[in-house]
């Protein structure tokens, strides 16, 4: 039998409020983001802090849970694989399917939960899904359940995640795909020898990449491409696959974003899913089962 769950998300699309169960047994958690969607606190209905998250640049780097701090360790696209307290003791690590279902797990049982998985989504075991901002991703299929709300402008399908590259694009809001923090420049960007990275905490891109013959390369989020100079004061734009770009078409905003999925002037939202009051047919991953 599956448990009955309910979900609340406010105007922006954030998932604020998750209701497990019902009557007296119900389990309530209520999340809190900042200003850059990053989820940073979850309560009870109490009001009870459950646990806190410190982020940086986008990546979470703690987790404080039972007045403990655990310190996540990320792969290359900022998924964690490992969490260790403060004497470096393992509490939980994991492997990775390709589309970002579990493998292998290990926990310490008791000390910490550790739900994120690809950058934005979290875990949800009574569906087995991951909540990733504006829709809900299935790591058996490697696909949303639901279309995306810009519509085509990340691919031929609606549905995929990350352009079908998830090792090397990531959706955190669940809408399009992005340059994970830290990739490489693609092969098609001419360049001597191999890029190499040099992570710079006061640059607001995190960084640079250079070549053996001085060009430098960065990405450039808001903007959604690569900036590469050839040390000369001269610059060359590309989109994320190496194309070259003019600067006009470099900072051209995609036409999708003017598509919001709420209106701005829309006042708070709650949408409620119980999840019991489904079809049978609605596409749940079978790992979300709870007998």
């Amino acid at each position: 039998m599956r448990e009955q769950a309910e979900y609340v998300y406010n105007a922006l699309g954030q998932q604020v409020g998750r209701t497990v169960g019902s009557g007296p047994s119900a389990v309530v958690t209520l999340s809190v983001h900042d200003l850059t969607g990053n989820r940073i606190a979850e309560h009870d209905d109490t009001g009870a802090v459950i646990r806190e998250y410190i982020w940086l640049d986008g990546r979470p780097l703690a987790v404080i849970e039972g007045g403990q701090t655990y310190q996540l360790h990320w792969d290359q696209i900022g998924r964690p694989v490992m969490a260790t307290d403060s004497t470096g003791a393992v509490a939980w690590a994991a492997s990775y399917l390709p589309f970002g279902g579990i493998d292998l797990v290990w926990v310490d049982t008791g000390v910490l939960t550790q739900n994120l998985r690809f950058p934005g989504q979290w875990f949800q075991a009574e569906t087995g899904l991951h909540q990733n901002w504006m829709r809900d991703y299935g790591p058996t299929t490697g696909r949303y359940l639901q279309a995306d709300p810009l519509g085509l402008v990340d691919g031929p399908s609606v549905y995929g995640y990350a352009k079908q590259s998830p090792v090397r694009y990531t959706d955190p809001r669940g809408l399009t795909g992005e340059i994970p923090f830290g990739a490489s420049p693609p092969s098609k960007i001419p360049h001597t020898g191999e890029w190499k990275w040099s992570p710079d905490p006061n640059n607001s891109r995190g960084g640079t990449f250079t070549d053996s013959s001085g060009k430098s390369a960065s990405w450039d989020k808001p903007g959604g491409h690569w900036d590469v100079d050839d040390g000369k004061g001269n610059r060359q734009r590309y989109d994320r696959e190496g194309n070259p770009l003019t600067k006009e078409e470099a900072h051209r905003k995609p036409r999708g974003l003017k598509r919001l999925p709420f209106p701005r002037f829309c006042p708070p939202l709650f949408l409620y899913l119980p999840f019991a009051q489904m079809p049978p047919d609605f596409p749940f991953d079978r790992g979300g089962e709870i007998d």
